[in-house]
């Protein structure tokens, strides 16, 4: 009963904090500095529910989505070249050991969270970057323990392995020929802050295990450069 209590309680609270937090984001979007970044967000908001951002025929959907599968939706065929021991083990007891946050985390969190992009379209979540920018004040602590929780038992929450993906017309060719959009994937935006969180955690080890060749998307080592190595 006592543990039933407390849940009660808890979502309580959280439900208290969201409309908190949420008032607060309104009142500063409201603010005539921040005016044209609320219409961008209404107006992104209007256009995915409208469908006005793609004219493909909506009876025709099935049909779209066995091109876009067959183009972008083919399993990964590379191979693993480096032995997966060196990562943490994802069988380890939830319960084995406590996770703290200290200062340390939560400045690193939210330097993160103010070099991200503002007015980026949200996920499959909704969740805008300005709530996390604007109500950094009032859940800073607790995110920064679901991103070191993820970390340490190397679970994230079901939300987070779905995406949006949006049509994005390539101004040329028929607006009704699904060949003539491109497929763009919006993850959730906490998620892209994990990413960078364990990225900056985790860099020397995933420095140690990649291939020298290796490049793109690590830091001085662009596909250009590999290109040319090559």
């Amino acid at each position: 009963m006592q543990f039933i209590k407390t849940g009660k309680e808890y979502r309580h609270l959280i439900s208290k904090r969201k409309r908190e937090v949420f008032q607060n984001t309104a009142d500063l979007l409201a603010q005539s500095n921040n005016v044209s970044r609320f219409q961008k967000i209404v107006s992104s908001m209007r256009k995915r529910v409208n469908g006005s951002m793609c004219e493909l025929d909506p009876n025709d959907m099935n049909l779209h989505c066995k091109h876009f599968e067959n183009t972008f939706g083919g399993e990964p065929c590379g191979k693993i070249n480096f032995d997966l021991r060196v990562l943490p083990n994802s069988n380890e007891s939830v319960h084995s050991e406590w996770v703290w946050v200290n200062m340390e985390d939560m400045n690193v969190v939210h330097k993160l969270i103010c070099e991200c992009n503002k007015g980026t379209a949200p996920g499959p979540d909704e969740l805008n970057m300005e709530l996390l920018l604007y109500g950094m004040d009032y859940i800073l602590q607790t995110f920064t323990f679901l991103l070191k929780v993820c970390d340490k038992w190397n679970v994230i929450p079901s939300i987070w392995c779905k995406r949006s993906v949006c049509l994005i017309y390539k101004n040329k060719g028929d607006v009704k020929n699904a060949s003539n959009y491109q497929p763009i994937s919006l993850i959730c935006i906490p998620r892209r802050i994990y990413e960078k969180f364990i990225m900056k955690k985790h860099k020397s080890l995933f420095e140690s295990i990649l291939e020298n060749e290796q490049g793109g998307f690590r830091e001085k080592c662009n596909t250009c450069a590999s290109s040319l190595c090559a």
